[in-house]
């Protein structure tokens, strides 16, 4: 009830189907005037590590698909369409999080770690 009253909209309960989720974020920045919808098809590949939009999942050969956050696959997505360009920290800021960095944080480190 507290998140409600600091401005959530929404809740998901477990167990939860990651279509779902990622059809619930949509639904959220559609009214925010941003769009991250993907087609529940749509993957990236980059050497075998194939990130499905759509589901949210990571799949590395050999190992179980890992089911990621939005930003966690925002980051992936950054990072694997600039691949093998090196991307700065700036501009994964700029790209994940839609506004610009300005001095030090450390917010894409944190992220990258949890990925790692």
């Amino acid at each position: 009830m507290r998140a409600f009253e600091h401005g959530a909209d929404d809740y998901v309960v477990t167990p939860y189907d990651p279509v779902e989720v990622a059809a619930r974020v949509n639904v959220v920045a559609r009214r925010s005037g941003r769009s991250v919808a993907q087609a529940p098809g749509s993957r990236l590949s980059v050497e075998g590590v194939e990130l499905s939009l759509g589901e949210l999942t990571l799949r590395v050969p050999g190992r179980q698909p890992v089911l990621l956050t939005p930003t966690e696959m925002r980051i992936l997505e950054v990072l694997m369409r600039g691949s093998p360009a090196v991307v700065t920290r700036e501009e994964l800021v700029e790209l994940v999080w839609g506004y610009p960095c300005h001095g030090e944080t450390n917010r894409a480190d944190v992220y990258l770690m949890r990925l790692r």
